[in-house]
């Protein structure tokens, strides 16, 4: 096992391959609390909180219900 190892050794060829760094992306956070923001209904499960109005996008509030039914 000893010379097939070595032998194995001596016969491989070491190469390269570059690998492309990813694009960064921007991520802009929102403030946790928002004073203007007066929140009608609220859901709450396991400490993770949905707090909704009127000016709340249909689309953000699907995003919302979709994770906190993740959410152990």
């Amino acid at each position: 096992m000893r010379r097939v190892r070595t032998a194995a050794l001596e016969s491989a060829q070491t190469s390269f391959v570059e690998l492309k760094v990813p694009e960064t992306r921007t991520v802009t956070l929102v403030p946790a609390c928002n004073p203007s923001f007066l929140p009608q209904p609220t859901l709450e499960r396991n400490g993770f909180i949905i707090g909704v109005n009127t000016d709340t996008p249909r689309e953000l509030l699907v995003m919302a219900l979709e994770a906190a039914a993740h959410v152990e």
